[in-house]
């Protein structure tokens, strides 16, 4: 089970990250560049706080899971909300958002795996070499 310091820790970080998602997005109006913004945002957010974390008493599946659900909050209280220009609004429901939504847990755990394997092999001495 997660520890409270770690859950406080990435909830405040996913806190702080919509806050400023939906502030920079609050015309309502979605551009691919701000995807990206927002997205690009987010993974800087992962990375963070897989350094930040390194030295909390929690397993490397523990932090993921952690992070995993902050980013899924992320795109579900920012980008999911929004629509997408000249996309009709059946077609962005029942294919773009779960097909964004996919995409950016996909990519974020990918990114956990790997930079939390690579602290895993760190505290090994034999493997950091």
């Amino acid at each position: 089970m997660p520890t409270p310091e770690l859950v406080s820790t990435v909830q405040d970080a996913v806190t702080l990250l919509i806050d400023r998602g939906k502030a920079a997005l609050a015309d309502k109006k979605l551009t691919f560049a701000e995807i990206r913004d927002v997205a690009a945002a987010t993974f800087e957010v992962v990375c963070e706080l897989v350094d930040y974390t390194r030295s909390l008493p929690a397993s490397p599946e523990e932090k993921k899971t952690v992070i995993l659900a902050g980013v899924g909050r992320v795109y579900a209280e920012v980008i999911a909300p929004l629509d997408v220009p000249h996309v009709p609004e059946y077609f962005e429901g029942a294919f773009v958002d779960p097909i964004l939504g996919s995409a950016m847990h996909a990519v974020t755990a990918g990114l956990l795996d790997a930079l939390l394997r690579r602290d895993a092999k760190a505290s090994v001495p034999i493997l950091a070499a």
